[in-house]
């Protein structure tokens, strides 16, 4: 039942990427949501997506996060994250 939690996955993605403290609200949300959807472990591998982050470059995190295989494979649902990323609202 853990692994379905996903006030679990939140806190094991804030235990792995401290930056997500600082981030706005919305995009805070995205990554807690895809680290619901698809995992932590998954969500790490992400590592361009990180690294532009870090970078405070959300345009790119947003273009990384619609570059994934999930991405590919999300039947919309990566465009709906992406725009929130890039906007933050």
């Amino acid at each position: 039942m853990l692994k379905n939690n996903p006030k679990h996955h939140t806190n094991e993605m804030v235990q792995q990427f401290p930056i997500v403290r600082d981030l706005d609200s919305t995009r805070f949300f995205v990554l807690a949501n895809l680290a619901s959807i698809i995992g932590v472990p998954r969500l790490a591998g992400f590592k361009k997506m990180w690294a532009a982050i870090e970078r405070n470059d959300y345009e790119v995190a947003a273009n990384e996060i619609l570059d994934s295989k999930w991405g590919r494979q999300s039947n919309g649902h990566a465009l709906e994250w992406a725009i929130l990323m890039k906007s933050g609202i």
